[in-house]
């Protein structure tokens, strides 16, 4: 998180695209634009953030080993909240060994609603990621709604 926060503050893109996979840049549908568009958040950087949840997913056979991190975070600048999402494989020995890095980053605006508005179709993306497959609502790259 803390590179991905300095990238977001710098409004680097070529930092934050360096930390994708190898698999998600060649699997994501237009990777720039979607960085285009998570910068449009934090026009000025400035952000600051607090952890939410971190969870995994990891599966392990004949002494190697997978795991995927599923991390939420609070993000703040210039007075407004959001929602921050990335899934980081950080070791993929067993499903895909050209799938180490971040797989997923998205953002949309803070609400405790879940479940209404803009943070639906995020969190429903968010919850279709998984280690070996995606389900319908997940993909690689950066989140952008419809």
């Amino acid at each position: 998180m803390e590179q991905i926060a300095d990238a977001l503050n710098d409004r680097d893109a070529a930092a934050l695209k360096e930390m994708f996979s190898t698999y998600a840049l060649e699997k994501a549908t237009g990777i720039d634009d979607g960085l285009d568009y998570l910068l449009s958040f934090f026009p000025n950087g400035g952000i600051s953030w607090e952890g939410n949840t971190v969870d995994s997913e990891g599966h392990t056979s004949s002494g190697k080993k997978s795991e995927v991190l599923f991390a939420f975070y609070k993000v703040s600048a210039e007075g407004n909240d959001f929602w921050l999402f990335f899934a980081d494989f950080t070791v993929n020995e067993v499903e895909n060994p050209d799938n180490v890095g971040v797989y997923a980053l998205g953002v949309t605006p803070w609400t405790e609603d879940l479940h209404s508005g803009e943070a639906e179709p995020f969190f429903d993306w968010a919850g279709g990621i998984h280690l070996k497959e995606d389900g319908p609502n997940g993909y690689p790259g950066v989140y952008v709604p419809e």
